[in-house]
């Protein structure tokens, strides 16, 4: 693999972990403002 495809796919890589944390993260919020409510 070289250097520039290995760096794309780290990035690409980040984003989605972070995206997915994002998503985690409002759905967590969201089952919390409910369970308040």
């Amino acid at each position: 693999m070289n250097m520039i495809g290995f760096h794309n796919h780290k990035r690409h890589v980040r984003i989605s972990y972070s995206v997915v944390i994002h998503l985690k993260w409002v759905e967590y919020f969201n089952n919390h403002i409910r369970v308040v409510k």
